[in-house]
């Protein structure tokens, strides 16, 4: 597991996607239920614009950092109607370990609706109650189901609930009705926001499984360094904001992640759509002060080749 600091990738998404609000802070319990209506309705379509905006390339590092980073991920492809996702949610549900990020999952297989996806909650509950796990999660897998049930009128969560169900059977009382109003409410939350229609062409679900298990981090090449204090990026996005405006190129909104230990240039990350990544010299100097490549990959080749001694 990655933390975001760990990883250029990571943090630029992290800081795009989760930093804002604090968002995985009101996504792993009753939070979006206490909002007022107002803050509600901000906080549903920033969600909705973050998944619009969420590519396939930064929802993957997502999903590969902490608990923070993945339970916004999950909440973004639920929003996002991205059912491609399903079988990679179901591998990451099936074989996680932190509450909070299952919750997410747990979520995001619930938001596709489908009976494969209370089947996948099934295999799930079963799994987990019989290995004796924390409940927590399981909360959230259960409501789901019984959600699922209510909505598909099936019978998947028969086998966990009443005197003789194995949650009764694990936790020592039967299942509160908590367990299901949250994943009705949010249920209802989801799909007053979801995005309703998209351009993105949805990905092939054997590629995001295999785009999941091969990435890896891509060490910096050498001179250049991870920016780690927040307050230091904040700065100089400002600055490369300001530079990105003159150079007409205004809608970046770029998030800086790492410098050069010998000059002043920045590595930034660029809003969706625009480029991918980018390099600005803020020395002042004359000369070619922004580079913008498409990729990860075009970027890195750009800062490795970076001479400024």
């Amino acid at each position: 597991m990655l933390m975001p600091n760990d990883d250029v990738e990571v943090l630029a998404a992290v800081r795009r996607y989760v930093v804002p609000e604090r968002r995985y802070m009101k996504l792993h319990g009753w939070n979006i239920r206490h909002m007022d209506d107002r803050r509600r309705d901000e906080f549903g379509k920033s969600l909705t614009e973050a998944a619009v905006q969420a590519s396939d390339k930064e929802l993957i590092p997502l999903l590969n950092s902490d608990w923070r980073a993945r339970l916004v991920a999950a909440w973004l492809v639920s929003m996002g109607g991205r059912e491609e996702y399903r079988n990679l949610i179901k591998r990451l549900l099936l074989e996680g370990e932190g509450n909070n990020e299952l919750k997410g999952f747990c979520f995001a297989v619930t938001s596709f609706g489908t009976r494969a996806d209370a089947e996948i909650l099934s295999v799930y509950l079963s799994e987990s109650l019989s290995a004796s796990k924390s409940l927590t999660a399981q909360d959230w897998a259960l409501g789901g189901l019984l959600h699922l049930d209510e909505r598909l009128a099936t019978s998947y969560a028969t086998p966990f609930i009443g005197n003789d169900g194995s949650w009764k059977k694990r936790a020592g009382v039967e299942v509160g009705p908590d367990v299901k109003n949250l994943m009705d409410f949010l249920s209802v939350f989801c799909e007053a926001y979801k995005v309703k229609s998209t351009d993105r062409r949805p990905g092939s679900s054997d590629d995001l499984l295999d785009a999941h298990s091969s990435w890896r981090p891509c060490r910096l090449p050498e001179s250049w360094q991870v920016l780690t204090s927040e307050a230091v990026r904040k700065k100089l996005d400002s600055e490369v904001g300001e530079l990105l405006d003159g150079c007409g190129l205004s809608q970046t909104e770029p998030l800086s992640v790492a410098a050069c230990e010998n000059c002043q240039s920045i590595l930034f990350n660029t809003r969706p759509g625009v480029g991918d990544w980018g390099i600005a010299d803020l020395s002042g100097c004359s000369g070619s002060r922004v580079e913008i490549r498409q990729s990860y990959a075009g970027i890195w080749e750009c800062c490795a080749q970076h001479n400024c001694l």
